[in-house]
């Protein structure tokens, strides 16, 4: 190598920079970036050479050590990041990569809180606080990935000082623990089903009973202003006790296993019984077309009509100043799929990845089971559930069915 280095000396004039790798007399190596310049005489003779090398050994030495701690780093399946102390992105594992979305080239360099929108229920200066006092931090944190799902996170941060106590970077260790915080939620859910369904329900269809007798009871009044009024009355209190009731019945979903019952189920009829009684408005135009070899599909009926009059009734809050209502079913590759469209506002792009997350709701008045309580019954029956939504132009829902019957065990 040095050979060579000498070689480029005298025929460029000059060498810059170049490794070289010298042997001292007592057989040690020494990694040096060669510098050199020839000095010729005015006829072009060389009459000297300056050289100069710099003793690099203990940097490739730290860059060694830095490749092998990546590596390792690498190993690990928690999103590992290092970050300066005001957030921009330095070292992004492979971990961080599958855990988020995005790859090393797209996230160095990023502020970390920036690219994954990072909320915490602790205030950020109290974490930097203890970062500062303790060195280390451990928690949870909510991020958003690459692909609009958001993940929650245990999250570890250790914090690196320089000689003058300074802190200069931190190390954040990230563990996905969603699916765990979804188990919890769930957990409590199923505690409050069994509370509702015992405390509410047992009275509630007492009032639905109630109801039933007194327009019984109504109709035997002649007609006029006070029999328009009690009327209106009546029918208010039975859609308000319908809908306590339909929120009772989604979360004692959740709050059981569901075990269908198949059978033999006539969509294009569940279809028609659904649009007749479920009280569209005047502005709601409809459409159906079941295909033949569409119409009978082997299902539990209960679970098909549950999941189709919630799908119905998202669509139709979806259109509030009316529009077009479609459902339509057809085989495609041995599986039934059925179609629920609307011509209503879409769905933000910011909300499409929690759309079927029990709780979640962008409504002021609701509790976010509608279309959860539509993905685990058709989960239940070999399904699934997706969907098609641009702002302003409407959302297409697809329900897909394997003609292999679904288990009841």
């Amino acid at each position: 190598m040095a050979r060579k280095g000498y070689q480029e000396v005298f025929t460029k004039g000059l060498v810059k920079n170049y490794p070289l790798a010298i042997k001292h007399k007592t057989g040690k190596i020494t990694d040096v970036l060669y510098n050199a310049t020839v000095f010729r005489s005015e006829t072009g003779e060389i009459s000297g050479v300056f050289a100069a090398a710099i003793d690099i050994t203990e940097h490739l030495k730290n860059e060694e050590t830095l490749r092998k701690q990546a590596a390792l780093l690498d190993l690990s399946p928690d999103g590992i990041i290092i970050k300066k102390p005001e957030g921009t992105i330095t070292f992004w594992s492979m971990g961080a990569e599958k855990l988020y979305g995005w790859t090393k080239a797209q996230a160095i360099g990023k502020k970390l809180n920036t690219l994954l929108k990072t909320s915490s229920i602790v205030p950020f200066d109290k974490i930097e606080s203890q970062l500062k006092r303790e060195g280390k931090w451990l928690g949870e944190l909510t991020h958003q990935a690459s692909f609009g799902r958001t993940i929650v996170v245990q999250s570890y941060w250790l914090a690196k000082f320089d000689e003058n106590g300074q802190m200069v970077e931190i190390f954040e260790s990230n563990l996905d623990v969603t699916e765990r915080k979804d188990a919890q939620r769930l957990a409590v859910i199923g505690q409050t089903a069994g509370m509702v369904g015992h405390d509410i329900r047992n009275p509630l269809q007492a009032i639905i009973g109630d109801v039933y007798l007194a327009k019984m009871s109504l109709d035997s009044f002649s007609e006029g202003e006070e029999k328009k009024n009690l009327r209106e009355s009546l029918d208010a209190i039975q859609n308000q006790t319908e809908y306590i009731n339909k929120i009772i019945m989604d979360l004692q979903d959740f709050a059981k296993s569901l075990k269908p019952m198949p059978e033999e189920v006539d969509l294009k009829l569940i279809i028609a019984e659904l649009l007749a009684t479920n009280g569209l408005p005047d502005n709601i135009r409809t459409e159906t077309n079941v295909s033949a070899d569409s119409r009978t599909i082997i299902a539990d009926s209960a679970y098909i009509k549950r999941i189709l009059s919630n799908l119905i009734t998202k669509t139709v809050q979806a259109m509030p100043k009316g529009g077009n209502l479609r459902l339509h079913t057809y085989v495609d590759n041995s599986d039934t799929v059925i179609m629920v469209e609307d011509t209503g506002e879409g769905i933000p792009d910011e909300v499409k990845s929690k759309l079927f997350q029990p709780l979640f709701t962008t409504k002021s008045r609701g509790q976010g089971f509608g279309l959860a309580a539509v993905k685990r019954p058709t989960e239940a029956l070999n399904g699934t559930v997706t969907f098609e939504s641009k702002k302003g132009r409407g959302t297409k829902f697809k329900l897909r069915y394997a003609a292999k019957p679904p288990s009841n065990a």
